[in-house]
């Protein structure tokens, strides 16, 4: 992880107003993810991962397993 990536994952869990909340592991996957156009994260809690996403420009596709 890079510190371009840590600063992204920061500014998406506080933007979301549930810091506190959401674990700064779903904030890193969600950063990574938006780092590209599209993505396909597969997770057991897709609503932490949505709001982090929620207003992002990327088409990331957030599916539970």
């Amino acid at each position: 992880m890079t510190e371009v990536h840590a600063r992204a994952a920061a500014h998406l869990r506080t933007s979301t107003g549930r810091a506190a909340t959401i674990s700064a592991t779903d904030a890193v996957v969600a950063a990574f993810a938006a780092a590209f156009r599209t993505a396909v994260v597969l997770t057991s809690d897709p609503n932490d991962l949505a709001a982090l996403l929620e207003g992002h420009p990327s088409a990331v596709n957030v599916s539970r397993v």
